[in-house]
């Protein structure tokens, strides 16, 4: 895809190995760090930086801990304070980013609840300036 010059959209798993690799699988913190550095040093390497963007799609933690209540089968994240704790090293992990060309998007904002299709068009312009 890459040769046929095609833009790939990629999860933002290096950045959740910090995040939740730190809570919830007790990675100590230079771990972490070093997955996100290395993951994002391969990019470089292998990449032309013009054409790699970090798009971050995220709700804020309110909206997070309702669903969550909502359907008990998850436990993941088992309370308000490590939900808080995941998202602010989410936050942290995104600005220590070294990836050039950043952007993250909160979709239950008024903005953009129940409008996946505004969503994707910004997305889209972000991709395409």
């Amino acid at each position: 895809m890459l040769q046929q010059d095609k833009v790939i959209v990629t999860d933002r798993f290096h950045l959740g190995e910090y995040s939740y690799g730190i809570i919830k699988r007790g990675y100590p913190k230079w771990f972490a760090e070093n997955i996100m550095r290395d993951t994002e040093l391969l990019i470089a390497k292998e990449l032309d930086l013009e054409r790699v963007y970090l798009i971050i799609l995220f709700s804020n933690p309110f909206t997070i801990y309702k669903r969550k209540n909502e359907d008990l089968s998850t436990g993941y994240l088992e309370n308000k304070n490590v939900l808080y704790e995941v998202n602010n090293k989410y936050l942290l992990a995104y600005s220590d980013s070294k990836l050039l060309k950043k952007f993250g998007f909160q979709t239950d904002s008024i903005t953009y609840n129940n409008n996946p299709s505004l969503l994707l068009t910004n997305v889209l312009k972000c991709i395409n300036c």
